[in-house]
């Protein structure tokens, strides 16, 4: 399944002591395939990230693991989509 995951920021002043350990996080989820691509938003703030999970729930659980999500800095909202 894939699901665009809408990323917003809440409280980005309090991002920078998790930063690097975010990156790291998010390279685990690109190694093993979970998120596809991230892109950030050029107006407003937040990222959107394609990703891929056996179920919305997977999806939610392998996003929770980002210290930003961790932290409730950062707050996904999902929605499957379907390849044409």
């Amino acid at each position: 399944m894939h699901f665009i995951a809408s990323g917003t920021d809440v409280h980005p002043e309090r991002f920078g002591p998790f930063l690097a350990d975010e990156g790291a996080v998010l390279e685990q989820l690109r190694a093993q395939g979970t998120v596809k691509a991230v892109f950030k938003r050029v107006f407003g703030g937040g990222v959107v990230s394609l990703v891929e999970a056996d179920s919305v729930e997977q999806a939610v659980e392998q996003l929770a693991r980002l210290p930003l999500v961790r932290e409730g800095l950062l707050r996904f909202e999902l929605t499957e989509v379907a390849e044409l």
